[in-house]
């Protein structure tokens, strides 16, 4: 993944990936943005000691930071895990444990709240991940977005070598993201997702 990833960043550089409505406008991402963002996320999740396979969760809505976080994750030898946003506490609990998810990522003050509920039965979360800034103090361990990035930026030289050994090290037989069932019918199921999979 990662090296397709960078194939597309080269040949679609200058390029929108994605596009925003914010303040009544349509704004454009460009590649390389997602790029650096994505590299920055993976750089402040091994400098946080994400562990090889583990898991970070994604509780947000369809916005640009998911993949941001999923691609840095997958980059820094981990698992993305997408939690629903209409899942409940309880049912964010059982996955982030069930996946053995390290961070876990939101996107509002209500899903950082869901989070926060549980927050002491998920030993293993070193971090949690807000979009809002406002809400980035909220408890011990509550990290901005924005913070994460930049602390990642300023270690990226640090990590180089290790993401660089973790991204292109990474076999086509590893899971890349894990999938959950909704759950309507019991607990829910995880369906683990490889590179190979994925590019197919």
């Amino acid at each position: 993944i990662y090296s397709l990833f960078r194939e597309r960043t080269r040949q679609y550089r200058g390029q929108n990936v994605f596009y925003v409505r914010r303040e009544g406008a349509w704004i454009g991402i460009r590649w390389e943005q997602f790029e650096r963002e994505a590299h920055e996320f993976a750089s402040a999740l091994l400098m946080m000691k994400l562990t090889a396979g583990a898991s970070v969760c994604v509780l947000m809505g369809n916005v640009s930071e998911w993949p941001v976080c999923d691609v840095g994750t997958i980059m820094a030898g981990g698992c993305g895990v997408g939690l629903y946003p209409t899942n409940s506490a309880e049912q964010c609990e059982y996955i982030i444990k069930h996946a053995d998810a390290e961070f876990v990522v939101v996107d509002t003050p209500q899903q950082l709240e869901k989070i926060l509920r549980v927050r002491a039965s998920l030993p293993k979360v070193k971090a949690i991940i807000t979009l809002d800034e406002s809400a980035s103090n909220a408890a011990d361990g509550v990290l901005s977005y924005q913070d994460f990035l930049k602390f990642g930026a300023e270690k990226r030289e640090q990590v180089q070598s290790l993401l660089l050994e973790r991204a292109e090290g990474a076999q086509g037989h590893d899971t890349a993201v894990m999938v959950y069932t909704s759950g309507t019918t019991g607990v829910p199921k995880g369906a683990c997702l490889s590179h190979r999979y994925i590019i197919n």
